[in-house]
């Protein structure tokens, strides 16, 4: 039994999704010169790289990461925050 990796990826986004999370943390966990990408950045990274090899997005991703920081943003600014 051959599993062709590109068509089980390009077949089924969540695992796509779940795939680069993965890669992106494992890329910014490591270490060179004494720096360190960061999980955040190592997931833009390999989010990056898929893309430009012609893996599809999921419809929305790119609009629910600005919702979900918007939200947090927006919840964490309260008036009281404010005052001195």
């Amino acid at each position: 039994m051959e599993i062709e990796l590109e068509r089980l990826l390009m077949e089924n986004p969540i695992l796509l999704t779940f795939v680069v999370i993965g890669l992106g943390y494992l890329l910014g966990k490591l270490r060179i010169a004494g720096v360190d990408l960061g999980a955040t950045a190592g997931v833009l990274v390999v989010g990056l790289v898929l893309g430009h090899l012609g893996f599809p997005d999921r419809p929305g991703a790119a609009t629910f990461g600005l919702g979900f920081g918007s939200g947090t943003n927006a919840a964490g600014s309260t008036p009281d925050c404010h005052r001195g």
